[in-house]
């Protein structure tokens, strides 16, 4: 029923499959207003090739939902925290000055930087101010003059499935909950983290949800390639995606100050140098 108001191409496979799920536990008349805060990775037809840098962040917030008015025209990294990057990536020389000031995911999305992917856990918020904001300035857009809006009630079971995502990513050890929803996030994301990386790239995890959705995308691929009887062993060089889909580095997110920590400042600089060393390779290349 709901999937009549969507083109599956324009809001991609999460929405889709999001929305499958959540038919047999909400209303479906809300349904079309997913797509009006879904933040894709950078789109396709600009980074042709694998990336040897992948930042992984946790999901998209308000900034990122602004980005575009539609869904193929939004990008990650779009606010203070893309600003942030930009800022060390002058410093560091990975970008000219007079990027300095300008979000990372925008700078990805007019094509700069072909050495990096910005890839997120879940392409949809996993928290919830998104969605009030929008709700609150009226600038929600579902694309129908008909559609009546959700409850609030509707979005509170939503954000509670989101939530077990973000609760259970900062424990450690990790363990996500026996969720459909949940797996069905988390089997999106390492479908998206595979086409990412190249044949020797870093990945680096901004924030713990992210470092942990990592490892269990990478154990995952792991167990694919190991059971499937058309890999041999799953263990030859061609097969080993799940080693590239491990995070290299851990740092926290910018978000709030946080790479200007004395504990994140140090990460952070840690990381820069091996992304400048990765970078440096893939020119060579």
């Amino acid at each position: 029923m709901a999937a009549r108001f969507f083109n599956q191409q324009r809001n991609g496979a999460i929405v889709m499959a999001i929305i499958q799920q959540l038919d047999a536990r909400l209303d479906s008349h809300w349904c079309p207003f997913l797509s009006a805060f879904h933040v894709p990775d950078v789109q396709a037809h600009v980074r042709k090739t694998g990336a040897s840098v992948v930042f992984v962040v946790e999901s998209p917030h308000t900034c990122e939902v602004r980005s575009g008015k539609r869904a193929d025209c939004r990008y990650p990294l779009a606010g203070r925290s893309g600003k942030e990057i930009t800022s060390k990536f002058v410093d560091k020389g990975l970008l000219c000055s007079h990027h300095a000031g300008r979000s990372l995911g925008e700078l990805l999305q007019e094509g700069n930087l072909d050495w990096l992917r910005v890839v997120n856990v879940c392409e949809l918020p996993l928290q919830a101010d998104p969605y009030h904001q929008l709700f609150a300035s009226g600038e929600l857009d579902t694309g129908s003059e008909s559609a009546s809006l959700p409850s609030l009630q509707d979005w509170g079971k939503l954000m509670v499935t989101f939530g077990k995502i973000r609760k259970y990513g900062k424990k450690t050890p990790c363990k996500w909950p026996d969720d459909d929803l949940v797996r069905t996030v988390m089997e999106d994301f390492r479908e998206r983290l595979r086409r990412a990386v190249s044949d020797s790239p870093l990945v680096v995890a901004l924030g713990e949800v992210a470092a942990a959705a990592c490892r269990k995308a990478a154990n995952k691929e792991r167990e694919r390639t190991s059971n499937d009887p058309n890999n041999g062993s799953g263990l030859s060089p061609g097969n080993e995606n799940w080693k590239r889909m491990c995070p290299g580095a851990t740092v926290p997110h910018p978000s709030r100050g946080r790479w200007s920590s004395e504990e994140g400042s140090a990460k952070v600089k840690e990381m820069l140098c091996r992304v400048v060393e990765h970078r440096d390779q893939s020119v060579k290349s």
